[in-house]
């Protein structure tokens, strides 16, 4: 039986008088982690499946562009896809909306200042789906819900990467639960939907997720800073919504001993030491990873370049 057709069964067990409801949304989602556990074999089997039911009009619009070669996203470089993830967890947003007749729209949506158009031109020439449109200063790189079903979501799971940020967990989880259910109303989204992947607890469990290195240049370039004071102090900041340990992770990676400043519903870290910024320019610029892009990347390049005629920089290796 497919996923549709078992949808369809307990959505007619509802009109059973004073269980029919009940019934309903346990069948669903029994049918949910069903659906997730035969993914999971899939994956593991090296596959790259389809998540959840495609819809045949959108199906039909895709495949106009041409068809789908799944193997070559399976050639994406794993450090662009972390780096990629820590970009929407900053960035992004995964939009599970209602339309105007009740429907579900999934999209995953990543908007930058106009001036950083190239950033999402970068990206989107290494994913290969998706648009790019602009908006006054806003340029916006959309992936639409046929793609995210057939490539991204299913090359993130099978990468075994996942969100980091509150909000974006969340907000896939919403988009994963629609997919694999198959339900159309949004009205049938129920408020509470469980994760596939538990937050990591503690800093340290953070650090051990082998993407969590690359995940940060991608949210650097989506939330960090790097600039100068105006009495000449260099630094080095990152800014998001308070989630501390996911901050208390990134004291662990920079090796710094600086507090996290929280005011105005964010949590700051700001380093600014030598020793500090030693291990900043390390991390970015010696560390092999994903580089740095667009407007982030320049600004990085100016402060190296300012560092290079002060003093006190003078045994910083530099790039």
């Amino acid at each position: 039986m497919s996923l549709w057709g078992a949808t369809v069964i307990t959505n007619m067990l509802s009109a059973i008088p004073w269980i029919g409801t009940d019934l309903t949304q346990f069948s669903t989602t029994l049918i949910y982690y069903v659906v997730l556990s035969i993914t999971a074999q899939l994956f593991i089997s090296g596959g790259l499946p389809t998540i959840g039911v495609l819809k045949q009009k959108a199906l039909m619009i895709r495949q106009v562009l041409g068809p789908y070669d799944k193997g070559k996203w399976l050639e994406i470089p794993y450090s662009f896809l972390s780096m990629f993830v820590g970009l929407i967890d900053g960035d992004g947003y995964i939009g599970v909306n209602r339309d105007t007749s009740g429907y579900i729209q999934i999209t995953l949506n990543l908007r930058l200042d106009i001036a950083d158009l190239p950033t999402l031109q970068y990206v989107h020439s290494v994913l290969q789906i998706g648009s790019i449109t602009t908006h006054n200063t806003t340029a916006i790189y959309t992936i639409y819900r046929v793609d995210l079903q057939q490539i991204l979501f299913p090359l993130l799971i099978h990468h075994g990467l996942f969100f980091l940020t509150n909000a974006r967990r969340l907000q896939f989880e919403r988009a994963m639960y629609v997919l694999n259910t198959g339900i159309t109303l949004y009205s049938d989204i129920p408020a509470d939907v469980r994760t596939m992947n538990p937050v990591p607890l503690t800093a340290v469990e953070y650090l051990g997720l082998p993407f969590f290195a690359n995940w940060v240049v991608g949210f650097t370039i989506a939330e960090g800073s790097f600039h100068i004071k105006a009495n000449g102090d260099f630094c080095f900041s990152l800014k998001q919504r308070p989630h501390l340990v996911l901050f208390e992770a990134l004291q662990l990676l920079f090796k710094t001993r600086v507090k996290i400043h929280t005011s105005d519903g964010y949590n700051t870290l700001v380093m600014t030491s030598v020793k500090d910024l030693t291990t900043v320019v390390s991390f970015f610029s010696f560390s092999g990873l994903h580089p740095l892009t667009g407007l982030k990347l320049n600004s990085y390049m100016r402060w190296i370049e300012q560092m290079k005629l002060v003093r006190r920089f003078k045994d910083l290796q530099l790039p």
